[in-house]
């Protein structure tokens, strides 16, 4: 459990993971990084990585890219989710799923669901890099 209570925008000065899904959003928060952290990047709107502490590992995701080939561009963000609960296993699956089906109206559980589940394969077929 990450926390009991809602997260609405945490901020902090020094994180063990940061995602990132735009450049601007990367600049600002690269500095935040623990040493030996991880960063999930957004690598089609996310480019520039090149000056992170060697020690931190940078997951670069075709987040938004892979969304819009599965039919909606504002899922990008659940392709990066799939992907991130992949890699860190931080909550249970289950609870992914019901927060999903739980945040967004009807229409968009099944979209956003698929990309959930597109992202964590994209995560089980990538090494480390």
């Amino acid at each position: 459990m990450l926390s009991k209570t809602p997260i609405g925008a945490p901020t902090s000065e020094r994180n063990d993971i940061v995602v990132a899904m735009f450049q601007a959003a990367f600049d600002s928060h690269k500095h935040e990084i623990k040493k030996g952290g991880a960063f999930f990047v957004d690598s089609g709107l996310v480019p520039d990585v090149g000056d992170v502490d060697s020690s931190v590992i940078v997951w670069k995701v075709l987040a938004t890219e892979t969304a819009i080939r599965l039919g909606s561009k504002m899922a990008g963000n659940m392709v990066m989710l799939g992907f991130f609960h992949e890699k860190t296993k931080a909550v249970s699956k289950e609870s992914m799923v019901e927060a999903i089906r739980e945040s967004m109206k009807e229409k968009y559980v099944a979209m956003n669901l698929a990309a959930f589940k597109e992202g964590a394969r994209l995560a089980r077929e990538a090494a480390a890099p």
